[in-house]
């Protein structure tokens, strides 16, 4: 339990969203997609909808227009019914590269609330985009955080905003996307046809772990154990043909049924290889896509796991759990 916590503070530094300045926020992320999908999610209003505000939020575009001194009107709407509209004039752009935008304070003011800056970039294993917001004051800034929650908020949106992007890349790639987002971090996504109540029995039920966990068909389940509750323990054992054994365990730190899995990762047959998984199960149109997050606590535990094969494994283990909710839905278990 200790290590989880310490690898999940090392994830929620890496996520920081930074006062830079007495009036400036920056972050910064790479994105599982091409430079080409985030720059699209960012500057067209049919992808933009998906995702811009915290959690909980939708959108409705009134006017786009992407050229400097084009206006960009849209109400966000809050999980609570809130409407919050947003007028914004762009001030520079440059295509898959920068976008800066300013806000006013209404239709036709003169008043800037805020500036906003959007940089992408190649990166290594993706694009690297960099995030700045500036207030007309520090009081006005300490306003937007004490008041609105800002940093909270801007950290969701991002994260929002890398996932929609992630998820169209899978779809281009098959359907599966494997990306490290960051130095001690993995990211997998998969879609699956079956509801998100379906999919969490699966991924925590030990009858249902056992017929896909591992998924490779060389190796055979010896051990299958779990109690899914918070607190609860789990442990599987694989048997390799060479009589190798192959054990796993942890702890279940986080159970939201249909939503989200936080578990504690320990293998076994190497010291000191442990991480903290998170399994988001987000509906999606004629499924659930699954959002594997894998936190090590440092640079090396994650090349390491990397270099274990692990991408293949999770590949079949993937396609074992498909053939499994088949099975689920047609014996009628939704």
């Amino acid at each position: 339990m200790q290590m989880a916590e310490m690898i999940a503070a090392q994830a929620a530094q890496q996520r920081r969203l930074a006062r830079t300045g007495e009036r400036e926020l920056s972050f910064s992320r790479v994105f599982a997609a091409p430079r080409e999908l985030v720059w699209q999610a960012l500057t067209e209003p049919e992808h933009v909808i998906h995702w811009w505000g915290p959690d909980g939020f939708t959108n409705t575009v009134h006017f786009h227009e992407l050229r400097t001194g084009g206006r960009w009107n849209l109400t966000m709407h809050g999980p609570d019914g809130t409407d919050y509209p947003n007028y914004i004039i762009f001030d520079e752009i440059i295509d898959n590269s920068r976008l800066a935008f300013h806000h006013v304070q209404g239709e036709g003011s003169e008043q800037v609330h805020h500036t906003s800056l959007f940089e992408v970039a190649d990166t290594q294993g993706g694009t690297l985009v960099t995030m700045k917001l500036t207030m007309p004051s520090a009081v006005a800034l300490d306003e937007l955080i004490e008041k609105y929650g800002v940093l909270e908020g801007g950290l969701q949106c991002i994260r929002r905003w890398g996932e929609f992007v992630m998820a169209r890349e899978a779809d281009r790639q098959g359907g599966f996307l494997l990306a490290t987002p960051s130095d001690t971090e993995i990211l997998a996504l998969r879609t699956f046809k079956a509801p998100p109540e379906l999919l969490f029995e699966a991924c925590t039920r030990p009858e249902h772990l056992r017929n896909w966990w591992g998924g490779c068909e060389q190796l055979t389940t010896k051990l299958c154990e779990a109690e899914p509750v918070v607190g609860g323990k789990w442990r599987i054992v694989l048997c390799a043909p060479d009589g190798s054994e192959h054990g796993f365990h942890g702890e279940y730190l986080e159970l939201v049924p249909g939503v989200r899995c936080v578990q504690s990762f320990v293998y076994e047959q190497v010291e000191g290889a442990e991480s903290l998984e998170t399994a988001e199960f987000q509906p999606v149109e004629g499924g659930t896509r699954l959002l594997i997050t894998i936190r090590h606590r440092s640079r090396e535990a994650r090349d390491a796991h990397l270099h274990s094969g692990m991408e293949g494994g999770m590949r079949q283990s993937h396609e074992a759990l498909d053939r499994l909710l088949e099975k689920l839905q047609s014996a009628g278990a939704v």
